[in-house]
């Protein structure tokens, strides 16, 4: 799984990600600037069941 937050900046976002192999949940991944949220998951087979963008989230 792979949680990525980025701001919503289109020169040189800040981002903060969390990945890895885990079995339920990836994260947790906080900021601040209206972010973008970006989640990817795999199967084992290395196919994307997830794979989406959302945001971005003032407010």
């Amino acid at each position: 799984m792979k949680l990525k937050i980025c701001e919503k900046k289109v020169s040189s976002p800040r981002c903060d990600t969390d990945e890895g192999n885990f079995t339920q949940y990836a994260g947790p991944v906080r900021m601040n600037n209206c972010p973008e949220i970006t989640a990817i998951m795999k199967n084992s087979s290395g196919v994307a069941i997830t794979d989406a963008v959302r945001g971005p989230f003032c407010g």
